[in-house]
């Protein structure tokens, strides 16, 4: 109202327009008027053209076009997102979400597990510990090969429950002959159920992944414990493990370190051939007994079962990789010992574990260094034994202190 312009009478808009005076300014319309006094219109027209020199107001069209659009293009994009989401996120799939709780649930369980056990204050003999470590073994192998078959079973009832509700949705019958399009989309479920198993597969390796490595630190740090007993350096932290028991104690307390107790027997015994002093067993033995530990660990976490190229899901799986070009998917990659073979951290942990052990045996070579001036002596002397009889055997009684007595029979002197 206040960009006014002269213009013909027969351009004039009827329905709006305003006219000028002496007096003021009349604005028409179809409905009403309205009249300002010449001074007040120029006093606001001289207001209006101020407020307009100001930068918020001249930006300000430009400001609201530019929210305007940003608005329609994050609710355009929220809308793909939380379409997308689900469409492709497990979670909220109520038959798929139920499984992957309960799966994640079951891999909590594994990583608790012990792949090499050591029973609380106990000192293992080397054959004590090889028949700990196959106790240990079968116990774990046969609580991995129950781990496999619940999820399995878990697994395939998922996938039969989505594709019913598909079949369900689509109002497909068992004898129902299938269009093209509807082959489409039970194709499409089926890559859906693919990405699915192959999560479950990445779930599965990564406990496993976690259980092998926080077995291994275990190992290592109660090796590294005997040569901080020694050194008086303190020990690496273990590992942390989760409990379901409450703490007795007062919060903020810290509990009393336990006393050292020395994990492996290794006794010193004197070579009867070769008169030296010999650790039993030796640190080749117990070396091998640890290579054998923790090639049997890496091995049963091998024990679940791809659930990716598993017979039982094959079903689900084989369109998927008919569309890669493949017969069925290969799993070879999915290792766990591949996988930790590479990894700089977990081989740099292995070759710690053997270096703590040869480290054990150095503070044992020491220890048996104090006793070499006593044994040789006693090599000496044992030396001499042999020829005591012979140096001896003619020297008379009075040089070996002995003086012969007689005892006369009593029935001689009667």
């Amino acid at each position: 109202m206040y960009a006014l312009e002269v213009v013909e009478h027969f351009e004039v808009d009827r329905s709006n327009y305003f006219t000028m005076s002496l007096e003021g300014v009349t604005h028409f319309t179809t409905e009403h008027s309205e009249f300002w006094t010449l001074d007040k219109w120029e006093t606001e027209h001289s207001r209006f053209m101020k407020m307009l020199a100001i930068p918020f107001f001249q930006k300000y069209k430009m400001w609201k076009n530019f929210n305007m659009w940003k608005t329609s293009v994050r609710t355009f994009k929220m809308r793909n997102a939380k379409k997308a989401l689900n469409e492709r996120l497990f979670l909220l799939a109520p038959s798929l979400q139920s499984t992957l709780l309960a799966l994640r649930s079951l891999c909590l369980d594994v990583t608790r597990l012990d792949l090499i056990h050591f029973s609380n204050r106990q000192t293992y003999s080397l054959r004590d510990f090889d028949l700990e470590q196959q106790k240990t073994r079968a116990q774990v192998t046969y609580q991995l090969a129950g781990f496999s078959a619940k999820s399995l079973q878990m697994c395939v009832k998922a996938c039969d429950d989505v594709i019913d509700s598909f079949l369900v949705a689509n109002k497909i019958a068992a004898d129902h002959k299938m269009t093209f399009m509807e082959r489409a989309a039970l194709r499409k479920q089926c890559r859906t159920l693919t990405s699915f198993l192959r999560l479950v597969d990445f779930l599965t390796i990564d406990a496993t992944i976690q259980l092998t490595v926080r077995s291994f630190q275990q190992l290592y740090a109660i090796l590294a414990a005997g040569k901080a007993q020694l050194t008086g350096t303190p020990a690496p932290p273990a590992p942390v493990t989760q409990t379901n028991g409450k703490n007795p104690g007062k919060s903020g307390q810290a509990s009393a370190a336990p006393p050292f107790t020395a994990i492996f027997a290794v006794s010193v015994e004197m070579d009867s051939a070769t008169s030296a002093l010999n650790a039993t067993p030796n640190h080749d033995a117990w070396n091998g007994a640890l290579q054998r530990a923790l090639k049997e660990a890496l091995r049963m976490v091998e024990t679940p079962a791809r659930h990716l190229g598993h017979e039982s899901l094959a079903p689900y799986t084989t369109a998927s990789a008919e569309d890669e070009g493949k017969d069925v998917w290969s799993v070879e990659q999915l290792n766990v010992a591949l996988i930790l073979n590479e990894d700089a951290k977990f081989s740099l942990l292995t070759n710690d574990i053997f270096v703590a052990l040869d480290e054990a045996f150095e503070a044992v070579e020491e220890y048996m260094d104090v006793f070499s001036p006593f044994h040789q002596i006693y090599a000496e002397n044992e030396g001499q034994v042999t020829h005591l009889m012979e140096t001896y055997a003619t020297a008379p009684w009075i040089f070996l202190g002995i003086r012969r007595e007689v005892q006369i029979p009593k029935s001689v002197v009667h």
